[in-house]
């Protein structure tokens, strides 16, 4: 005879929030803003893509060049035509940088696959993701360019790097403490 079980609302237990689960929404959204951020960057045209890494090229020289603000403005334009383009180049490596890290934190909140698994995939979505949006310049008047495939790629993997090394570094302080608890 099979006896009735019934569920007594007290002692049903509620199930933990799946933290995993926010982690993974919360970086997945992180990565989609990043790229549309990218994204929205790369349809700018020429002349607009260069108005304003101008403004932000004139902020940075404002700070760190010293007795900027005594200069002549002839002295101010030659300083910041010499400035602009490492800091466009620069600027192109962070928000890719940014990726690598976002994708690598996304792989290790989702936990599963192999190890170089945390390093392959990203790198290969973030390798994808340049081409494209060079391959997008196309269309806005500005023209894919090799070399900034490579620095975004670059900006990428010194993210993937860096973010590894510090969850391996975190994972491996979390293990020693637990051990000593033992």
């Amino acid at each position: 005879m099979k006896r009735k079980t019934t569920k007594n609302k007290q002692t049903k237990q509620k199930k933990p929030f799946p933290v995993r689960l926010l982690l993974c929404i919360l970086l997945g959204v992180a990565i989609a803003a990043n790229m549309t951020l990218i994204f929205c960057f790369s349809t700018e045209d020429r002349e607009d893509s260069g108005n304003r890494s101008q403004g932000v090229t004139e902020t940075i020289v404002e700070i760190i060049v010293k007795d900027y603000e005594t200069m002549t403005p002839p002295e101010q334009e030659e300083v910041i035509e010499k400035y602009h383009p490492p800091i466009r180049k620069l600027a192109h490596f962070c928000e890719f940088g940014l990726l690598g890290v976002l994708t690598t934190a996304f792989m290790h909140a989702l936990g599963k696959g192999k190890k170089w698994l945390w390093w392959v995939i990203p790198a290969g979505f973030c390798l994808l993701y340049a081409i494209s949006d060079e391959v997008h310049q196309i269309f806005t008047q500005r023209g894919p360019a090799a070399l900034d495939v490579l620095i975004d790629f670059s900006g990428s993997l010194t993210g993937i790097v860096g973010m590894n090394l510090i969850l391996l570094l975190v994972f491996h302080l979390i293990r020693k403490r637990k051990e000593k608890r033992l």
